[in-house]
């Protein structure tokens, strides 16, 4: 990332905030956006990360949202769906036009005829999962299910507000993060580096992150629909949703590993990975693909080989066929990359 890409952002990369805590007493710490920086300590460097927050012995730094948190300020800017596609077209290069059709069928406003057609294809994927027997995404799919029925049930003016959508410049951030779950789509018009874990959206397939340019972070958890204009390089990747969630990246993909249950993934460019599975939906390559694994990413032997036994455990949905039950990932999986640990049994 470029140096007024930094500057842009508030955060100078060669001090760490280990390097900001270990420097000042940690009872008289403030770290945040507008409640006051650590500045003198460190020859003038200034870290804004985010709420304010006092500091103690066996402090462990939260999660900061983006891009509110974040020192960017008054450099965010609300802007409506056209303006937003209008951005997207002009510098979205290969992932412009999935990243547009999200945008325009499921974040303006759906007609009568397009709700009806969902909420029929959420109602083959109820009895689809009731007969398999998967009560995780059963659940997730029925609630889904209520909420979009109930939005069609309510006079015009009751609805919610049109979806909001907010461009932030490129940022290169400190500490752990996620995304604004208030804002429907949020638009990173350039490079979004993180030092920590990042947590982009959530299982339901409701909010998108646009990457215009690269993103790098040291574990990534995300959810719904998550694209990347150019390169995406972390150490643990994990991507869930209900099951129609996206993760598209115009360029390569480089990681340690990656996990996808539950996200179509998109790659036009290489993939590297030691490892990686898939349990749910597909991964998609374009380019050359660099993982030893990749042809037995769907199977529960090779998962096990390389995921932490902790984070395993038993499903009998093959029960019904005579098959002893497989051990494919657990909740457990996604809360030790949130937490910025290791998913895997050994190091590397």
């Amino acid at each position: 990332m470029s140096d007024s890409a930094r500057s842009i952002a508030g955060v100078v990369r060669t001090p760490t905030i280990h390097d900001a805590v270990d420097a000042v007493d940690p009872r008289h710490a403030w770290i945040g956006a507008g409640h006051g920086t650590i500045s003198e300590e460190l020859h003038g460097t200034c870290l804004r990360l985010g709420p304010k927050i006092g500091a103690s012995p066996g402090w462990t730094p939260p999660m900061y949202v983006f891009p509110d948190d974040s020192p960017l300020g008054p450099e965010c800017r609300s802007v409506s769906g056209e303006a937003a596609t209008a951005l997207v077209r002009l510098k979205g290069g290969p992932i412009a036009d999935d990243a547009i059709s999200v945008i325009e069928d499921w974040f303006e406003p759906s007609s009568p005829a397009t709700t009806a057609s969902l909420l029929a294809e959420l109602d083959e994927r109820i009895e689809l999962y009731r007969n398999e027997g998967d009560q995780a995404l059963l659940r997730t799919t029925l609630k889904a299910r209520a909420m979009i029925a109930a939005s069609a049930d309510q006079p015009s003016d009751d609805r919610e507000s049109p979806s909001s959508y907010k461009v932030v410049p490129a940022a290169s951030l400190v500490g752990d993060w996620r995304s604004d779950w208030e804002t429907d789509c949020v638009i990173v018009d350039g490079d979004l580096s993180v030092e920590g874990t990042l947590v982009l959206n959530d299982l339901g397939e409701m909010r998108c992150v646009i990457v215009l340019g690269s993103l790098s972070a040291r574990n990534l958890d995300c959810g719904g629909y998550v694209f990347v204009r150019d390169d995406l390089v972390c150490e643990h990747l994990h991507a869930c949703s209900l099951n129609d969630g996206i993760l598209a990246v115009g360029g390569d993909l480089t990681v340690q590993t990656f996990l996808e249950t539950g996200t179509y993934t998109q790659v036009a460019g290489h993939l590297s990975a030691s490892y990686l599975g898939s349990t749910h939906n597909s991964i998609e390559v374009e380019g050359k693909v660099n993982c030893p694994g990749f042809e037995r990413r769907s199977d529960s032997d090779y998962l096990c080989e390389w995921i932490d036994p902790a984070l395993l455990e038993a499903h009998d949905s093959d029960s019904g066929w005579g098959c002893e039950p497989q051990l494919y990932p657990s909740d457990d999986y996604p809360e030790r990359i949130r937490a910025g640990g290791s998913p895997m049994k050994f190091r590397l």
